[in-house]
């Protein structure tokens, strides 16, 4: 979305994309650039507070999907612990038991 000058003359040109290219198509000039300039405007602002909002209502399930992971880890931390404790070991990735004395 740009004004161009012709001269001294301003034209307002509105760029988009189709098919992955970007086309800029010609408004005009004068009040009926002026007029799509403002409305083209409005619409940025518009998905601008959307997203905002979208934003907003995906915080509160991000911080607790991040709870959630660090809960995860402190729980596998505390699963570790015990095996140890309890004397197994790990060897390749797998838990191995304890051996037994006779």
């Amino acid at each position: 979305m740009a004004w161009e000058y012709r001269g001294i003359v301003p034209f307002y040109y509105r760029s988009r994309r189709v098919n992955g290219r970007v086309v800029r198509e010609y408004v005009g000039g004068g009040e009926k650039g002026q007029r799509a300039a403002e409305a083209d405007q409005a619409c940025r602002e518009e998905r601008k507070q959307t997203e905002r909002q979208r934003a907003a209502t995906r915080q509160p399930a991000h911080d607790l999907a991040m709870h959630i992971r660090q809960f995860g880890s402190v729980l596998d931390q505390l699963v570790v612990c015990q095996l140890v404790c309890a004397g197994w070991r790990q060897k390749c990735r797998q838990w191995k038991a304890p051996k037994r004395c006779h």
